[in-house]
């Protein structure tokens, strides 16, 4: 222990892992966050799923760990189940806490959806999770046609596979913000976040009292 806590303090303040750390950008289990990724791809351009069929391709692992039938509980229960994540990513465009509130665990629309989403072995996948964590989801472009749209993702939008994981940080950053900060704030906070070099650990946290300070007086 003593070895391991020595080697710690040698890299502190030398070695930084934010590049090489992964992090999440959707409330749930890092196992359907590639499909959530797509659904919220396929949200806009599918706005009226009735009678559209809905195809999820996964490994035989994260079948087991995310491949339940649906049924409303708890907001944990709908964090690990496929079903409901691409459901809601589809219907919602995002997968955020407001996602998992106990009145959209049991909305009708979503509960429907996500009970019949269909469950497809994609037997490429299971060679390849979890050293990345790929996924597919496909809408059925008219009622009954058999023919589908599918976006494929080779990696979550949170993964460091990702060049664009910076940008994906910052949406979510504005999106968990809405309705707390004001616009200016936000912008605020994300610019002094992204250059911490520059700033002092006082002027951050005085920025991140600012609205509760603004809001008191």
């Amino acid at each position: 222990m003593r070895v391991i806590i020595s080697r710690s303090w040698e890299a502190l303040g030398k070695v930084w892992r934010q590049e090489s750390t992964s992090f999440k950008p959707h409330a749930a289990c890092g196992s359907t966050h590639s499909y959530i990724d797509a659904g919220i791809e396929l949200h806009d351009r599918y706005p009226d799923l009735s009678g559209r069929r809905v195809r999820v391709g996964q490994c035989r692992l994260v079948d087991e760990q995310c491949g339940f039938d649906y049924v409303p509980g708890t907001v944990l229960n709908a964090q690990m189940s496929m079903r409901f994540c691409v459901a809601a990513s589809l219907r919602y465009g995002q997968a955020l806490p407001g996602e998992f509130s106990t009145d959209r665990l049991s909305e009708s629309g979503t509960v429907e959806l996500a009970q019949r989403i269909e469950l497809v072995h994609d037997a490429e996948m299971d060679d390849i999770y979890p050293a990345h964590y790929p996924g597919w989801v496909e809408v059925e472009r008219a009622p009954g046609s058999g023919e589908f749209e599918r976006v494929s993702r080779d990696d979550p939008s949170g993964s460091i596979a990702n060049p664009n994981k910076e940008g994906a940080m910052i949406e979510k950053f504005h999106r968990l913000m809405t309705g707390i900060l004001s616009e200016e704030q936000a912008v605020r906070l994300e610019t002094m976040a992204m250059s911490l070099e520059e700033n002092t650990a006082r002027n951050f946290t005085g920025a991140m009292v600012y609205p509760a300070r603004a809001a008191a007086e």
